[in-house]
């Protein structure tokens, strides 16, 4: 076991403690929305999960990759996560009121971004709302700091990872993406040492 979560434990202790002020403000948007029920999808750790549920909201985790889901349990006993494909979740329709993606659209492709949008939006229940933490396009000074550091990580995290990456930046960064989606932003916070944006929406009436 402690082999399986090396990995997951390698994560948790370098990387997760850079993004705990953007979990946290993910965490108190959660809770000003009045999420009753919270699906974290690519939970990865689980750290966010923790937050949620120390506001004592109600939270799920959904991660594919096993050893993450594995250590996150380990983490978090009292907290459900499964091991499943966010894009084919086993979850019922409807049953969710906050669903929260985490720097999980950047790296994948098209076509899995799209995958993962349609699950979302069959999960979520009336007037449910969508938090979206992911990289934007410079925009200022600072952030064009914050795009090179993020670069350089990115460019660590392997060919296919930063590839995705740099076409989800080509199309618009997040900011792109929602309205691809046609989603309407509700609340927004921008990160320019990170070049991030966290954005509450929810999808157009009219669509």
């Amino acid at each position: 076991m402690k082999n399986i979560n090396l990995y997951a434990t390698v994560y948790d202790h370098l990387l997760e403690p850079s993004l705990k002020s953007l979990k946290r403000r993910v965490a108190d948007f959660a809770k000003k929305y009045h999420s009753s029920a919270v699906l974290d999808l690519c939970s990865g750790t689980g750290m966010q999960c923790r937050m949620l549920g120390k506001k004592r909201i109600q939270t799920l985790g959904l991660d594919m990759d096993e050893r993450m889901v594995s250590y996150a349990r380990q983490k978090a006993p009292d907290i459900p996560f499964i091991c499943a494909d966010a894009g084919i979740s086993p979850l019922k329709s409807g049953s969710i009121s906050t669903i929260i993606i985490s720097f999980a659209l950047h790296d994948k492709p098209q076509a899995l971004r799209t995958a993962i949008m349609l699950e979302t939006k069959r999960l979520l229940s009336e007037n449910g709302k969508i938090i979206i933490v992911d990289f934007e396009n410079a925009w200022s000074k600072k952030s064009r700091w914050g795009y090179r550091l993020v670069y350089l990580i990115e460019r660590m995290a392997g060919n296919e990872h930063f590839w995705n990456g740099r076409r989800f930046l080509k199309a618009g960064g997040l900011t792109g993406f929602l309205k691809e989606h046609n989603l309407t932003v509700i609340e927004r916070y921008d990160s320019e040492k990170s070049c991030t944006a966290i954005v509450v929406a929810e999808w157009k009436n009219d669509e």
